[in-house]
């Protein structure tokens, strides 16, 4: 159970860096890059595209090097590439990040979901993964708040800084994480 835990958890954060990414890029860049909010949109495409690759490449690749790693890779992905965002002055440089985000945000809830299968008793299953999205939606409810919140302080370079951390957190509680199989011996 620990381990469902942890994935509950680490979906969660995902989340709260997810929203608060998606809520307050393109309004980043507007600003940032000095472009029209139908510019910085466009740019933002890139975004939500690249996950359709994600989601086929993170299953692909889970039925290949597993899921933890799978989901390892994506998180390490996620948190260099929400550092770099702000230091991008230019969409030759921010188009690639927002991609490899996009596409490894969807690798990792692509994988994340299958982890928690492949960890629970089958009997419970409905209900844990009835958890697993209610805890998501926490997540994505705190982090476009929070994001604004700390650029309302402290500007979105910070808020970028802050939202990194959590994937950060997600791979500490990761690394606690013991993979076993325990819905097929139930």
């Amino acid at each position: 159970m620990r381990s469902i835990a942890i994935c509950i958890v680490i979906h969660a954060l995902i989340l709260v860096t997810y929203f608060g990414i998606t809520s307050f890029t393109p309004t980043y860049i507007a600003i940032s890059m000095g472009k029209s909010l139908a510019e910085a949109g466009l740019l933002f495409l890139v975004f939500p595209l690249s996950e359709i690759l994600g989601g086929l490449v993170g299953g692909y690749m889970a039925s290949r090097i597993g899921s933890k790693r799978v989901l390892m890779i994506s998180l390490l992905s996620i948190f260099i590439g929400a550092v770099a965002i702000p230091f991008t002055k230019s969409e030759i440089y921010v188009v690639p990040i927002l991609s490899m985000i996009g596409l490894m945000f969807r690798a990792a809830a692509t994988t994340l979901p299958l982890i928690v299968v492949e960890n629970t008793p089958r009997h419970i299953l409905g209900a844990i993964l009835g958890w697993y999205n209610s805890i998501g939606f926490v997540g994505a409810s705190i982090g476009p708040y929070m994001f604004g919140y700390i650029a309302d302080l402290h500007g979105f370079f910070l808020s970028y800084i802050a939202l990194s951390f959590f994937p950060l957190m997600s791979i500490m509680l990761l690394r606690m994480f013991k993979t076993g199989y325990v819905a097929k011996n139930t």
